[in-house]
């Protein structure tokens, strides 16, 4: 702005008048209001561009930093030598010994089913026969739609599949028709509640209950054959599913879960006969006469009458006893007399089988007496009527016979007791 003024050493000169009219006029410069007016405005506006740079600059590295993801600081350390060479000599992909690389299987996908499955479990109450034939029904009780589900099988396992979920009843039977009698069924009607969940498999245990069926068994002279061991078996006799043994009526109640055919094995006195039932029905009431008997012996019924009498008829009974059978089938082995008995008997007082009636005659020795032939061994009970009205006004004595085969019985009885 003003002059430049370059100050050499020099001797220090006593002041002339030109040099102190020169420093006279600078230093008036210098006091000059304009000179400080145009320094202050120099540095106002230094200080406000450099605000304003600033500030611009801060705003858009704040803008930056927003629009961008962090990264990790890299801290770059020095290689060695050994490193450098590591990294640029190529590395062999197996190792040298060779050592296979470890495999791994891959997990299988689980599928989804949305509809669930039964396992049935089947055995049968009384007998161990396994079943040939079963039918059955699943009905739905809240599940969508109410379905049916119809299945059949054979032996004891049986699984159904894309059941949908809810709540079902279980009707099942060994047979080929839900709507007729099968020789083996579950109690009641629609007994079983199962629930079937989706994508879970249900487990359930079936116990059939197989119908009562009925052999009555006789030896080769139409007497009832007692105490007789009868088995249900296998067609090749080597399995037994069955056993058990007739009351002194000779009556068996047996326990099959399957049609026909049967096969039936009978021993007595000694003897066995198998017989096989056919015919594709179930096993209700069958009558066996066996081609044999044991040892008979004669029983000889002494009558003492109290009245006058035109004609004595005696007889030879066993008591008849109710069978007590579990759920029996109506019509077909429902137990009463003449289903199982062979005759009522004349004699008062009970339902009998009887060898017949048999006229009594005088012996000898002025007794009413009258013999009958080829008595089983068994427990007898005799007793006798008038022939004219057979056990209607009157009613003789009962007196028990115990029949062994090894000798003959005489019993004596009073007609009519009580007289």
């Amino acid at each position: 702005m003003g002059r430049e003024v370059n100050i050499v050493s020099q001797p220090i000169l006593p002041p002339d008048k030109d040099n102190v009219a020169l420093i006279s006029e600078k230093k008036y410069f210098y006091k000059l209001p304009l000179f400080y007016v145009i320094i202050g405005v120099l540095l106002s506006s230094l200080v406000y561009f450099s605000m304003s740079f600033f500030s611009s600059k801060t705003e858009l590295d704040n803008k930056n930093l927003d629009n961008q993801t962090p990264q990790p600081t890299v801290v770059q350390e020095e290689q060695t030598q050994t490193e450098m060479d590591q990294v640029t000599t190529p590395q062999p992909l197996f190792p040298e010994d060779d050592t296979p690389l470890p495999t791994f299987t891959p997990v299988p996908s689980k599928k989804t089913d949305p509809k669930g499955s039964l396992s049935l479990t089947i055995s049968s109450k009384h007998t161990t026969e396994p079943v040939n034939q079963f039918i059955g029904v699943l009905v739905g009780q809240n599940a969508p739609g109410n379905p049916v589900i119809s299945f059949e099988g054979t032996g004891n396992q049986k699984v159904l599949s894309d059941i949908p979920e809810g709540t079902y009843r279980l009707r099942m039977m060994a047979g080929r028709d839900l709507n007729k009698y099968g020789c083996a069924y579950i109690p009641g009607y629609y007994e079983k509640e199962i629930s079937i969940a989706r994508n879970q498999n249900s487990k359930m245990e079936i116990s059939l209950i197989p119908y009562a069926g009925v052999l009555h068994i006789k030896d080769d002279k139409s007497f009832p054959v007692p105490n007789a061991k009868v088995e249900v078996i296998s067609s090749d006799a080597s399995k037994v599913y069955f056993s058990t043994y007739t009351d002194s009526l000779g009556r068996a109640v047996v326990y099959t879960v399957n049609p026909k055919p049967h096969f039936i094995r009978i021993t007595a006195f000694g003897q066995s006969l198998v017989k096989e039932f056919t015919g594709g029905d179930c096993l209700w009431l069958e009558k066996v006469i066996l081609p044999f008997s044991g040892k008979s012996s004669s029983v000889e019924v002494i009558v003492n009458p109290k009245v006058r009498w035109e004609s004595i008829l005696t007889e030879l009974v066993i008591k008849y006893f109710p069978l007590e059978i579990e759920n029996p089938v109506p019509g077909s082995n429902t137990d009463f007399l003449g289903k199982y008995s062979l005759s009522a008997s004349s004699c008062v007082g009970t339902y009998s089988i009887t060898t017949g009636q048999h006229p009594a005659t005088l012996s000898p020795s002025g007794q009413l007496y009258s013999k009958i032939e080829n008595v089983p061994p068994g427990r007898y009970f005799a007793c006798a009527s008038e022939a004219s009205i057979p056990g209607i006004y009157y009613e003789s004595e009962w007196k028990e016979v115990l029949v062994s085969g090894e000798k003959d019985q005489t019993v004596e009885i009073v007609y009519p007791k009580n007289y």
